[in-house]
């Protein structure tokens, strides 16, 4: 979840690029409603995500949240580049129940996705187990 709080730093950062970017209460509030709806729960994210936007050539310099939201959505996806299943799943019997696999294939893909790296997901992630 972003809270206004964390949202403050979002549009801080917008801020730095486009400095008639209003920041006070109630953007940061409606930011953060957008942000938290969208599924952004971590703040550096949505910051890389502002940078990125910026960075691109011809980028419209209003940046909405749907713009950070799709932006960190492309951020999390690239962290799976190259990774395949065998990658997140070195640690299971070939013969776990396909449930099982799976689930722990998706959790273990989420924490990567949420910036752990390979090592860490599948330490932090345990194989699940009916």
């Amino acid at each position: 979840m972003i809270d206004p709080a964390d949202a403050l730093v979002i549009v801080t950062k917008i801020k730095t690029f486009h400095g008639v970017q209003d920041d006070g209460d109630s953007v940061c509030q409606s930011s953060s409603e957008a942000l938290t709806m969208g599924g952004v729960t971590d703040v550096r994210d949505a910051v890389q995500a502002v940078i990125r936007h910026y960075a691109t050539s011809g980028c419209n310099q209003w940046i909405t949240p749907g713009d950070v939201i799709g932006g960190v959505r492309t951020i999390r996806a690239e962290r799976l580049d190259g990774i395949n299943d065998g990658d997140l799943t070195p640690d299971l019997d070939p013969f776990t129940p396909a449930r099982d696999y799976v689930a722990t294939l998706q959790a273990r893909g989420a924490a990567v996705m949420a910036g752990l790296s390979i090592p860490e997901a599948i330490a932090t992630v345990q194989p699940v187990t009916a």
